[in-house]
């Protein structure tokens, strides 16, 4: 995506190539070349048994596919802010994909998971498309949503933080639909986060609440007392722990983790923590007696020193 071709022209053999093409260099020859550089890619990737997916970019440049390459390409719709006009009705840059008979992954830029703009709030109630058929089914060439995450405002740092708790987010309004009020799935996601806890993983506060994390958890995240810094894959290796039936992608079934590490904690830290308690209590039981017997004694003194004036 976002690719520049004027510096291909250096090359004395794509200048050749341009000048051959219909209209010469003031042609649409980087969207040919780009196209022909495409359609390789992707044939290369249909013969491994891949799915290519690419940049709405590759809308103005698949007029000069091959059918057979277009027919295999789904288009990742990123650039929401763009639209045409057409007979005074506006456009959208994912319309004119699905218009156009691709299949569709939807991208907003109020997804980017980094952002420091895009809470998990923002995030859960933006208003998503739903393309339908005439019969009000959802299209199933619309095929969901993406949430992304890029390094200009995050890396291992914060990585986790930011990604985790509103790649959840999203992941809940792919999988449930339209939105809840707040208040009600703030409550989900705070028991999500607290999952992501137990399993070592950093993800950044929903409300402010207490989540019961073993050390078990706590040491996942740490390496010989130094912390890991490779998040990313730390991310994916605990994220792919106990899972069932899950999508490799967790914006699409991130809330379909089995909680299993939560029995791990409880059986962990439960026989530590009825020991603590039990001596706490112990504990108190002691002060408490030791106040009452000085109370009880400074109450006999003084009956006594009243009996001894009265005498």
């Amino acid at each position: 995506d976002e690719v520049d071709g004027d510096c291909w022209l250096r090359s004395p053999a794509v200048a050749a190539w341009a000048a051959a093409q219909p209209g010469g260099v003031y042609g649409p020859w980087k969207e040919r070349l780009q196209a022909d550089f495409t359609a390789r890619a992707v044939r290369h990737l249909l013969e491994l048994g891949r799915k290519p997916v690419l940049w709405d970019e590759s809308l103005e440049v698949s007029r000069y596919m091959p059918a057979d390459v277009r027919e295999a390409i789904t288009v990742d719709a990123w650039r929401d802010w763009m639209r045409h006009d057409y007979g005074g009705e506006s456009e959208e840059r994912w319309q004119q994909a699905w218009n156009a008979g691709f299949s569709v992954v939807w991208s907003s830029l109020d997804w980017y998971l980094d952002l420091p703009s895009n809470t998990w709030q923002s995030i859960y109630q933006l208003k998503l498309p739903r393309p339908t058929l005439a019969n009000g089914m959802l299209d199933g060439r619309f095929l969901g949503g993406e949430a992304s995450s890029w390094s200009e405002t995050a890396d291992a740092t914060n990585v986790q933080q930011r990604m985790l708790t509103r790649a959840a987010a999203a992941a809940e309004r792919l999988w449930s639909g339209d939105a809840s009020s707040v208040r009600v799935a703030t409550q989900r996601l705070a028991s999500m986060r607290c999952r992501l806890l137990q399993r070592g993983l950093q993800a950044e506060p929903v409300i402010p609440d207490y989540c019961p994390v073993s050390a078990r958890a706590l040491l996942q995240y740490f390496d010989n007392g130094s912390l890991k810094w490779d998040t990313v894959s730390h991310v994916h290796e605990q994220l792919g722990k106990n899972v069932s039936g899950v999508s490799v992608m967790p914006r699409v079934r991130i809330d379909g983790y089995q909680c299993s590490s939560l029995a791990e904690s409880v059986s962990a830290t439960g026989p530590v923590f009825f020991i603590c308690l039990m001596f706490s209590i112990a504990l108190n039981l002691f002060f408490c007696c030791l106040i009452l017997r000085r109370r009880v004694f400074d109450k006999l003194r003084s009956h006594d020193k009243e009996l001894q004036k009265a005498e």
